[in-house]
C-alpha cells in the first residue's frame, strides 16, 4: 500500500494525520528524514504521544523516549528501557521483526490494539510507526505515535495494574512513496 492509502487510513485520528503531515515536511525530498531535520515543534500537542525507539542488533527494541500519554498510563513502567520487556515471551520475535521491517525496508506501520488493565478495563489504540535515519551510520530510528481512541473516565484505572502490551491482530505496512 502506499503513502496515499496510508492517508486515507488515517483519516480521522487526529494525532496520526498531524504526526505523518510533520513528519513528511522533514524528509523534505528523502525517502526516509534525518533526525537534524527533525523539529518537535511542529508535533504541537501530538508530541505527548510521540515515543522514539531504536532497533540495535541485539534481541531488543530499545526506548529513547517512552511517549507521555502511554506513561502516564503504565506508570509503573514508565521508566522501560526495552520495549520487548512489555511484550509476551511468545511475542517478542514477531515485535521485533515488525519494527525491523519498518527500518529495512523503509515504510510506516500502523497498528491496531486493545490494552487491558488488570482491573478490566480496555483501552482501543493506534499505533503508527514511521523511520527517522540517525547521524551515524547504520543507526535508523523508529518515530511511534501512540493514540488512543477510547478510554475510560481518569479516574477509573489504575496505571499501577497495567501488564503488558499485547502485539497487535491488525497490523499494516504502508510504502513510503
Amino acid at each position: 500500500m502506499s503513502l496515499r492509502d496510508l492517508k486515507t487510513n488515517i483519516a480521522g485520528l487526529t494525532g496520526a494525520e498531524r504526526f505523518l503531515d510533520a513528519w513528511i515536511g522533514w524528509r523534505g525530498g528523502d525517502l526516509v528524514p534525518h533526525r537534524a531535520s527533525v523539529a518537535p515543534e511542529d508535533l504541537k500537542s501530538t508530541m505527548r504521544s510521540v515515543s522514539i525507539l531504536e532497533l540495535p542488533g541485539d534481541d531488543t527494541i530499545g526506548v529513547r523516549l517512552l511517549a507521555t500519554a502511554l506513561q502516564e498510563k503504565i506508570s509503573d513502567h514508565a521508566k522501560i528501557k526495552d520495549l520487548l520487556l512489555l511484550t509476551n515471551e511468545a511475542d517478542r520475535q514477531e515485535r521485533k521483526s515488525r519494527y525491523q521491517k519498518v527500518v529495512s525496508n523503509p515504510c510506516a506501520m500502523l497498528a491496531e490494539n486493545e490494552l487491558y488493565l488488570k482491573s478490566g478495563f480496555r483501552f482501543d489504540i493506534y499505533t503508527f510507526a514511521l523511520p527517522v535515519k540517525c547521524a551515524v551510520p547504520d543507526c535508523t530510528l523508529v518515530y511511534r505515535l501512540t493514540e488512543f481512541v477510547s478510554r475510560v473516565p481518569e479516574y477509573e484505572f489504575k496505571p499501577s495494574e497495567f501488564f503488558e502490551i499485547p502485539l497487535s491482530k491488525n497490523v499494516r505496512f504502508f510504502e513510503l512513496y
